[in-house]
Order: structure tokens, then C-alpha cells, then sequence
């Protein structure tokens, strides 16, 4: 759980940097990677708005105190230390940054009404305050069995305080590890370097929003970290979705366009069909859906007759009833009418007998037969097999 929780700190540091003379404040401020904590130059502002508007109001800051009215002690560990530290005053009125080693205390102290402005002026801001500290005590963390000396002379031997005195002259820069730097490049480095640590011998107290401003910085983060995340999904998920309704809308382009052409079809469709329809009646209506075609009929008919009988008319599949304007007109496509003249009864007699005979016809019947001086006028009817 603390693994979590730990990857919600801050990667990076701003170090505000006020520095109390007799009638004014210095303010510098740098950023100071946590994950390497190396040493880097500040730059000076004139306020602490100045300095809020040039690194953002998303970054963590830490506010670092030193100068007048910023005392720095060494003092046996005990339970009381603070109290005896200030003697007559209310420890709950004062800042204090302590480093101890078990037995020895480095403490920096000053009253909390000191930089009551500069904390009214960074909530003005909206600026997330990570940490408070005061006075020399945090440059002992970064301190490897070695000293430094600036205004105060520090050291660490064997993980214990083996140096914490004023400096009689002070120095604007101190050796560390082979390089020389300012006092405000060590403090952001010591000040970055405990950022990590669970748990660290170097405290802050006298801060009783520490906690609870901490943790609104780390709840900032959390909502950053998921918050892109939905954000960027959300974006994802438009994006994906732009280009598929627009895949859905050539889709339904297309298949409007095919629809359309459906119709186009199917109206053809029917309308070739009632043509279809048309000629087919046609067809019927012409006898050509007969078993024989007419020319057959005409042919077969027409080689039967005797020399002796004259063929005046002939029907092929006669008009039934009478035509009516509006009226379809129907045809008997089984029956052939022949009219004609003959010399005897008998030579007529012989060709009806004769065209019974053939396969097609189902039956001949004299329907009419007149006669006058030297020849009969006839009328036949001739039915097809169906």
C-alpha cells in the first residue's frame, strides 16, 4: 500500500527560498528533481506571485525559511527539547526542522507568524504546499560521513551529528563532494533528497496542514494521472467513433444507392412481366401455343380438298360471338370453319370422311348445305383434337 502511495509523490520540487533580512525578504526559487537531486542554480523574484506564474500552480512546492528571526541549536534529545528551546513560548506558536541521530537534536526554529504571508499569499495563489522548512537542519541529511561549512558548520560521522556550529565568518560557498556550491543548491538538493524516504530522521513540525496538504497533492495527481487517462480514452473512443459513423454513413450511402437500384430493377421486372403477359395472350391469340402452327392447318387442309368441291372462305379459329367496342375479343382455337361449293353430296361426303381421319381433328360437322341447279353451297365445321 505504501508502494502506491508512494508513486503519487512528487517527481519534482520547487523550492521557494525566503530569506529574511532586516527589512525585507529575498525570495529565490528553484526545481529540483527528486529522483537524482542534483544541484542547480535559482533565480530571484520579487514576490512569490512572480514565482507561482513562472513554474504553474500544478507543481509541488516547498517553502524553505532562513535568515533573521531563523535560529539553528544543538540539543540533547529529550521529550521537553522544544520547550526548552524557547524557554517561556508556546511550542504550538513555533516552526521547527530537526535531524536526529538517537541522542543529538539539530534543530531550526522560528515563529509561525513570521511567514504567515507568504503562506496567505501561496493559498491566494492556489499553489499545492508540499513542505515547510527552516534554518540549516536539512543540508545534514544529504551529509555522508563529511562536513560543509557555510554560515554553519555541519557534519555526519558514522550516521551520528558530529558537527552543528554557527560559523564565525560565513562563506557564500561550501565544498561537497568535489564541487563548491551555493547554500540554496545544497538546501534544494537536501530538501528534494527527503522527499523519497518513508521514513526520514529529518522532520518538520509545528505545520498542521503538513498532512492534509500533502495528501490534497497526491489526490491532485491521482485525478491528473486518471483524469488525462478518461480523457484520453474519451478522445480515443470520439476519434474511433467519427470514423465509424462515417464508415456507417457510406455504408448506408451505398446501400441506399443499391435500394434504388432494386427499385429501378424491380419496377423493370414488372414491367417486362406484363409485357410478357401482353405477347403471351398475343401468342395464344395467334394459335401459335397450338400443337400445330396455322400454316400447318392451311397446308393439311388445302391438299385434302377434292378437285371437284371450290373452297370460297376459311377460318382458322373463328371469333366467338359478336365484336363489342371495350370488349376483349375471344377466339375458338379448336374449331376451323370451311365454306365451299361441290357438284354432289357424295364428293363432299368423301372429304369430311377423309379429314375425320386425320390425327388433329377430333370431329367434322356439316353445320350448312344449300343447293341450286348444278352445285351445293356448304358450310363445315371442323373441331381439333385439344
Amino acid at each position: 500500500m505504501s508502494r502506491w502511495k508512494n508513486i503519487w509523490k512528487p517527481r519534482s520540487l520547487v523550492v521557494i527560498f525566503a530569506d529574511f533580512q532586516q527589512d525585507f525578504v529575498e525570495f529565490r526559487a528553484g526545481k529540483f528533481s527528486v529522483s537524482d537531486a542534483t544541484p542547480i542554480e535559482t533565480q530571484l523574484f520579487d514576490s512569490v506571485e512572480e514565482i507561482i506564474k513562472n513554474f504553474g500552480s500544478s507543481k509541488a512546492y516547498h517553502l524553505h525559511l532562513s535568515g533573521s528571526g531563523i535560529l539553528s541549536r544543538k540539543i540533547a534529545e529529550s521529550p521537553s527539547f522544544h520547550q526548552d528551546l524557547i524557554i517561556n513560548g508556546d511550542p504550538s506558536d513555533f516552526l521547527f526542522t530537526e535531524y536526529t541521530d538517537g541522542n543529538t537534536v539539530a534543530v531550526s526554529f522560528c515563529r509561525s507568524s513570521l511567514y504567515a504571508f507568504i503562506m496567505t499569499s501561496l493559498e491566494e495563489a492556489k499553489a499545492h504546499v508540499y513542505g515547510i522548512s527552516c534554518g540549516w537542519t536539512p543540508i545534514l541529511g544529504i551529509l555522508e560521513d563529511e562536513s560543509v561549512t557555510l554560515g554553519m558548520r555541519m557534519g555526519m560521522k558514522q550516521g551520528l551529528i558530529a558537527a552543528f556550529d554557527r560559523e564565525d565568518k560565513p562563506r557564500s560557498k561550501a565544498m561537497w563532494r568535489g564541487d563548491s556550491y551555493h547554500f540554496h543548491q545544497l538546501m534544494g538538493v537536501a530538501i528534494a533528497h527527503a522527499i523519497p524516504a518513508t521514513e526520514s530522521p529529518l522532520v518538520t513540525t509545528g505545520w498542521e496542514d503538513r498532512g492534509a496538504k500533502q495528501e490534497n497533492f497526491e489526490q491532485f495527481s491521482r485525478f491528473n494521472a486518471f483524469g488525462i487517462g478518461a480523457v484520453g480514452t474519451i478522445f480515443l473512443a470520439l476519434i474511433i467513433n467519427y470514423f465509424y459513423i462515417n464508415h456507417l454513413n457510406q455504408n448506408i450511402a451505398q446501400l441506399e444507392s443499391d435500394l434504388s437500384t432494386h427499385n429501378e430493377n424491380l419496377s423493370l421486372l414488372e414491367g417486362l412481366k406484363e409485357e410478357q403477359k401482353r405477347k403471351e395472350q398475343l401468342i395464344a391469340s395467334a394459335g401459335v401455343n397450338s400443337r400445330h402452327f396455322l400454316a400447318f392447318y392451311l397446308d393439311k387442309i388445302g391438299k385434302s380438298v377434292p378437285k371437284d368441291i371450290t373452297l370460297s372462305e376459311m377460318f382458322l379459329f373463328p371469333v366467338e360471338g359478336k365484336l363489342k367496342d371495350k370488349q376483349k375479343v375471344e377466339v375458338n382455337q379448336e374449331k376451323i370453319r370451311v365454306a365451299g361449293s361441290t357438284k354432289g353430296n357424295e364428293i363432299l361426303d368423301d372429304w369430311m370422311e377423309a379429314i375425320d381421319r386425320l390425327k388433329w381433328v377430333h370431329s367434322v360437322e356439316l353445320i350448312n348445305y344449300l343447293t341450286s341447279e348444278d352445285q351445293a353451297e356448304f358450310e363445315l365445321e371442323i373441331v381439333l383434337v385439344p
